[in-house]
C-alpha cells in the first residue's frame, strides 16, 4: 500500500494514507462514510496516533502523521481502533445512547454520540501539540 491508494468498497471511495506513529506501517483510512437514521455522516479511521519513543519516531513519524490527518476535512465521526481512547466522552455519550435514563438523554431526532466533530478536532490538535511537546523532549534527553 502507498500514500493516497484508493479502493472502491460497497460503493464507498477509501483513500488510505501512511500515518506511522505507534507501529510502522499503520494507515488511516478516510472516505468512510456511516449512516445513523439513514443519514449520512462522513467518518476516519485514523491509526498511529501514539508513538513508542525516540527522536525520530516523535518527530517525523507522529508529528508528520498528525499533521497529515489535520489536512483531512469534513470529519464527522472518529471511528476508534482502541475501546479505551476517548474514555470520559465516549463512556457518557454510549450511557445517553443505550439507556434513556442516561445523565445525557438522547431525544429522538438528535445525533448519534459519535457524530462529534468538534471532540476530533480537539483530538487532532492535542495530537500535533503532544507530538511537538515529545520532540522537544526528545531533543533534551538527546542533548544530556
Amino acid at each position: 500500500m502507498k500514500e493516497g491508494d484508493t479502493l472502491a468498497l460497497g460503493g464507498q471511495k477509501l483513500t488510505f494514507h501512511l500515518t506511522p506513529g505507534h507501529t510502522p506501517g499503520v494507515v488511516t483510512t478516510e472516505g468512510i462514510t456511516v449512516y445513523d437514521g439513514g443519514k449520512p455522516y462522513r467518518a476516519i479511521l485514523w491509526g498511529g496516533a501514539g508513538y513508542r519513543g525516540g527522536l525520530a519516531d516523535a518527530g517525523t513519524s507522529r508529528s508528520q502523521s498528525a499533521n497529515k490527518v489535520a489536512q483531512i476535512q469534513g470529519v464527522q465521526v472518529n471511528l476508534q481502533i482502541h475501546s479505551w481512547a476517548e474514555a470520559e466522552r465516549v463512556s457518557r455519550r454510549r450511557r445517553a445512547r443505550a439507556r434513556p435514563d442516561a445523565e445525557v438523554p438522547q431525544g429522538r431526532g438528535d445525533p448519534h454520540p459519535f457524530v462529534d466533530p468538534a471532540t476530533f478536532t480537539q483530538w487532532v490538535k492535542r495530537t500535533q501539540d503532544n507530538a511537538a511537546k515529545a520532540v522537544q523532549e526528545e531533543k533534551q534527553k538527546a542533548a544530556k
